[in-house]
């Protein structure tokens, strides 16, 4: 069985780098980028915005009313003095969508109800609750100020402000807001398409010694968004030819591809020498824990990602780097939510490694704390809410010190 040049089988990764050099690797690479589509706003939630959105239109368009009541010239109200009533008839009414195609007289108001027109005479909008009315006459019984209950034009949105910067998620506000502006259509990126492919005798239906394929699941649950489309591709034996065959199949049709397991040292990990063929090394193996024998390949523009068979230092692992994929190299503002904590015990850490530790975060009296899950495996994932990542200089915490949570999920 042939070797991978600069991979010796069960000697472990004396040649790992860096994550600061291994991000540093994949930022330098001229990834191939996806494609865009103009789609209709109301279609675009979820997705990422490919260029800058721009209000069409002032929001609202002219000046209208904040509330149910009548709109009055403020001026006719100026002399109403304390314990003091005045009448005013109703010329008319003005509803949201229609206005008011009359005029309104000195001394006289106009029904109006939210989101309508201001008639041209009046600036200023009385409460209903706050007059009586007695058939067409309403009456007032203090004054009141110009431009009260009115909101002007453009006051909400201003014709040309920026609603969206290229590689922004369009969630519902933005989608709110375009629909609002007068924004029609929006420009996005296609979704990006992520096959997930296993590989392992031993999760093949019907295998002498099964394990369940919890890791692919995981992975493509984890992920998928609207605009992340995360495909499970089906699993691999232990053979190399398999192992090529199906990475080459779907990177033809994927922007990214991930193989799970079959990524370290032994016998059976026979990634490294599927990708020979087609693939070059970006880097082999990270001085981080987990995470040490994360591989990333480059074929035809395109990343391939090889990870742990394990789920929790797989989707640890690679969620550190992926992230990092999707800013860098994509210009998409995928990020974790991020707050800081203190350490509510002393840990000791892997000396001179890089360490992704997850945390359960607790709240006390005096702040927001975190504490270390010792398990690495899939119960690390059922009992953390994020994850700490501990520079390799740093080889023990002390109670008390505070540091960054990369929360689990994504934001955008």
């Amino acid at each position: 069985m042939s070797v991978t040049p600069g991979r010796k089988r069960m000697s472990g990764f004396a040649d790992s780098i860096s994550l600061e050099e291994a991000i540093s690797r994949m930022a330098s690479i001229d990834w191939k980028r996806p494609g865009h589509t103009l789609r209709k706003s109301a279609d675009c939630s979820g997705l990422i915005a490919s260029q800058k959105v721009l209000a069409a239109i002032d929001v609202p368009e002219q000046s209208v009313s904040a509330v149910d009541g009548y709109a009055i010239r403020a001026r006719d109200t100026y002399d109403i003095l304390e314990g003091e009533a005045r009448d005013f008839p109703v010329t008319g009414i003005s509803e949201a969508g229609k206005g008011f195609a009359g005029t309104v007289p000195s001394g006289t108001c106009c029904e109006i109800y939210t989101g309508a027109p201001i008639p041209d005479e009046c600036d200023s909008v009385i409460m209903a609750e706050d007059v009586t009315r007695h058939g067409d006459i309403i009456r007032i019984n203090r004054k009141t100020d110009s431009g009260k209950n009115v909101r002007t034009k453009g006051e909400d949105i201003k014709a040309g402000l920026q609603i969206a910067m290229p590689g922004d998620l369009l969630n519902s506000f933005r989608i709110g807001a375009c629909i609002s502006s007068g924004v029609s259509e929006i420009d996005v990126l296609d979704p990006l398409n992520v096959s997930v492919i296993s590989t392992g005798d031993e999760l093949i239906e019907g295998s002498e010694r099964h394990i369940a394929n919890s890791s692919q699941r995981l992975i493509v649950d984890y992920f998928s968004r609207r605009w992340l489309n995360f495909k499970a591709a089906g699993v691999c034996p232990d053979d190399p030819e398999c192992i090529r065959s199906k990475i080459e199949k779907e990177i033809s049709f994927s922007d990214i591809v991930v193989v799970t397991g079959g990524t370290s040292l032994g016998m059976k990990d026979l990634v490294p020498e599927a990708m020979m063929e087609f693939g070059k090394t970006i880097f082999s193996g990270i001085n981080m824990r987990p995470g040490r024998t994360i591989t990333l390949y480059e074929s035809g523009r395109k990343p391939v990602f090889s990870i742990s068979g394990l789920p929790g230092p797989g989707l640890t692992s690679f969620e550190t780097l992926f992230e990092v994929y999707v800013q860098k190299c994509l210009g998409i503002h995928a990020v974790r939510k991020t707050i800081y904590a203190k350490a509510s015990q002393n840990i000791e850490l892997k000396k001179n490694s890089t360490t992704l530790r997850r945390v359960k975060i607790l709240t006390g009296k005096d702040g927001t704390y975190f504490e270390a899950v010792k398990s690495s495996g899939i119960f690390s994932l059922l009992e953390s809410d994020g994850v700490i990542q501990f520079k390799p200089e740093i080889n023990s915490v002390k109670e008390g010190e505070i540091f960054p949570v990369k929360l689990n999920g994504w934001e955008v």
